[in-house]
């Protein structure tokens, strides 16, 4: 028996089977359902999730994020051909991306501000050694003038003490 259900905003064929008998001897829907078994679950996954983002009122705090972010874009790129995702499943997952790249975006912003903060800090340290190199080179330069003079002083005063011992 066949019939339409909704999934979100999206109508999905569904299959309802009378007997499980008929799931048992029908070998091909047998095969279909044992080797797509782990991505009807991941579909499954997705959409229960989904659903609980939607009833959240689509809450940021209720989208995927790491290991379950990837394995939905690992369905999306290897599985949604064979089980299909409704909707609000693909809503759900690109909203989930868009958040994970905002949240990279402002990690990589901090992280470029910080390099900034470290440059300008490293810039004003290094002023303020050019700026104490200066002090303490001006320090030196009147010292030597000091002992230039205190030197020439003592000099001058032995000049003229011999000049006084010869005069006499």
């Amino acid at each position: 028996m066949t019939s339409e259900q909704r999934r979100g905003e999206d109508k999905v064929a569904v299959v309802d089977v009378a007997h499980e008998a008929l799931i048992r001897h029908w070998s091909r829907l047998q095969n279909l359902l044992d080797n797509n078994r782990e991505a009807i679950r991941t579909e499954r996954r997705i959409q229960t999730a989904a659903e609980e983002w939607e009833d959240k009122d689509k809450s940021v705090d209720y989208l995927l994020t790491g290991l379950r972010l990837a394995e939905a874009e690992k369905f999306l790129q290897q599985q949604v051909d064979i089980v299909p995702l409704s909707g609000l499943s693909c809503e759900f997952i690109e909203a989930s991306q868009q958040e994970r790249d905002r949240i990279t975006r402002e990690l990589e912003q901090l992280e470029k501000d910080e390099l900034e903060r470290e440059r300008l800090a490293q810039q004003q340290e290094l002023q303020r050694e050019k700026k104490a190199r200066r002090g303490w080179q001006w320090l030196a330069g009147v010292l030597g003038m000091i002992a230039t003079a205190t030197i020439g002083s003592f000099v001058y005063r032995e000049v003229l003490r011999q000049t006084a011992i010869r005069r006499k």
